[in-house]
């Protein structure tokens, strides 16, 4: 079995993310008060420095409207 190289930025997806908060003029801090995210954690997810748990991706795929494989990268 290969091992997985890479960062964190390599498997998520962070443009729906971005793309969600600049369609609907909201600020990082706003985001997470609606999503019920934690901002240092939304932070270190769009750096690509953090391993998002289960729930945090059930919260932003909810409250975005989107699949949670939306969130991630297609693997090549």
């Amino acid at each position: 079995m290969r091992a997985l190289r890479g960062t964190m930025k390599d498997l998520y997806n962070v443009k729906p993310i971005e793309d969600f908060m600049t369609q609907n003029k909201l600020t990082k801090t706003e985001f997470c008060k609606r999503c019920g995210l934690d901002l240092g954690t939304l932070d270190r997810v769009l750096l690509g420095h953090v391993n998002m748990r289960v729930q945090a991706l059930i919260k932003l795929s909810q409250y975005m409207q989107v699949s949670i494989a939306e969130l991630f990268k297609k693997c090549e």
